[in-house]
């Protein structure tokens, strides 16, 4: 009698994509560059085309392995995991993902050496920034714009950092707190005040004109100057990071400043 043996059965899983990453292009992954050939034969141009596909699909593909699999799995999941608190992608995924993928200590370690390699003078604010914890250097940096032009929200950081937004909010207060004690004892706010007045004050007017002429200053260190003048007005004149914010959305920092020059005038 001859037994028929069925045929094994092979259960693959099928890899998930977050509705919500759908539209993003499979570059965001940064798999190995030959993985990601191989992805692109395969007719996956963006995370859409990916999910679904289970994978068995993908290690047919001719030279995606075990290997490739893995790494294209585990970025995977951290994006979706970026995605899962608040249903909805930070500003910026692929930082988030790194800091899911590296580490937080790995991650915020790389920031703060940003800020080491030009923090060497003691009239720089990235001298100062390298003396916090690092995730008060990088909710510091990052709220205020000191790492780039784009100043991020609370709920942004926190998407990030995978925190709360009140847990942000706490590390970003009690951060501002330990710089303004520690500038007010060193002595250098007015140097600062000197460089942000003279900066505003100087022809011809203009925001432009004013943010080119105070990182000529090199107070700011690699700080983007806008970041700078927001910490140093909320350190120096005591004004809330909110309004101070709104300024800098709105082109008015040197306003600030040119009105605190004036009321020394008079009062010359």
């Amino acid at each position: 009698m001859l037994l028929l043996r069925a045929p094994a059965i092979l259960c693959m899983e099928r890899i998930f994509v977050s509705q919500k990453l759908y539209s993003y292009p499979v570059e965001i992954l940064d798999v190995p560059h030959r993985a990601m050939i191989r992805l692109k034969s395969l007719g996956v141009f963006r995370l859409e085309q990916l999910a679904g596909l289970t994978e068995s699909d993908l290690l047919s593909i001719y030279h995606f392995g075990q290997k490739s699999l893995f790494e294209l799995k585990r970025r995977l999941e951290a994006l979706n995991q970026c995605v899962m608190e608040e249903g909805r992608p930070p500003e910026d995924i692929m930082e988030c993902m790194r800091m899911r993928l590296e580490g937080p200590d790995e991650f915020l370690q790389e920031v703060i050496s940003s800020f080491q390699e030009e923090g060497h003078g003691r009239a720089s604010i990235c001298f100062y920034l390298t003396k916090l914890p690092p995730r008060g250097v990088f909710v510091v940096s990052e709220r205020i714009g000191l790492r780039r032009t784009q100043i991020r929200t609370l709920q942004e950081i926190a998407d990030i950092m995978n925190l709360t937004r009140e847990r942000v909010r706490q590390l970003q207060n009690r951060s501002l707190k330990y710089l303004q004690s520690s500038l007010y004892e060193e002595g250098v706010l007015a140097s600062w005040e000197e460089a942000l007045v003279w900066s505003a004050t100087t022809p011809p007017p203009g925001e432009q004109y004013f943010l080119e002429r105070l990182d000529s200053t090199g107070v700011n260190g690699n700080a983007n100057p806008t970041g700078f003048a927001v910490l140093a007005t909320h350190i120096i004149k005591g004004i809330d990071l909110p309004p101070l914010l709104r300024a800098a959305r709105d082109g008015k920092l040197n306003k600030i400043w040119a009105r605190r020059r004036q009321i020394r005038d008079r009062e010359e």
